[in-house]
């Protein structure tokens, strides 16, 4: 073999050797969702019997609706698995700033703030919005 070959298989051998370590390490992050830890979010069962409300990971929330989206092949928001009642009809959730309820965001609203709470009223957008407001 010539000096040629042996350094062109050298070299080959060092690529595949670099792009083995970066997917090894960026592999978490292939699954297109972002490094989020210590976020967490707010998710509610929606089955009338369960209701059970509780924090979890926002990634691991991401994860699990991510991989039900390429399950069903759908691009909507699907329900995940309620750690209580065992169904599938836990949904991302808001806790109240005031009151503590938590609820379902309604997204889509034309008339209201859609994180208007249904137990007193309050809503942190319309709060931000009229403070912004008064600044301007």
């Amino acid at each position: 073999m010539d000096k040629k070959k042996i350094i062109l298989i050298a070299l080959a051998c060092c690529l595949l050797l670099v792009a083995g370590i970066i997917l090894a390490t960026r592999a978490e992050n292939l699954t297109r969702i972002p490094d989020l830890k210590g976020e967490m979010t707010w998710v509610k069962c929606n089955t009338p019997d369960c209701g059970v409300s509780y924090e979890m990971p926002l990634r691991d929330y991401y994860q699990l609706v991510d991989t039900k989206q390429r399950e069903a092949g759908g691009m909507g928001m699907p329900p995940i698995m309620c750690k209580k009642c065992g169904k599938e009809s836990l949904f991302k959730a808001v806790k109240c700033e005031k009151c503590q309820a938590v609820f379902f965001y309604v997204s889509g609203s034309v008339e209201d703030y859609p994180d208007r709470c249904p137990e007193c009223g309050f809503s942190k957008l319309e709060e931000t919005r009229k403070k912004a407001q008064r600044n301007e």
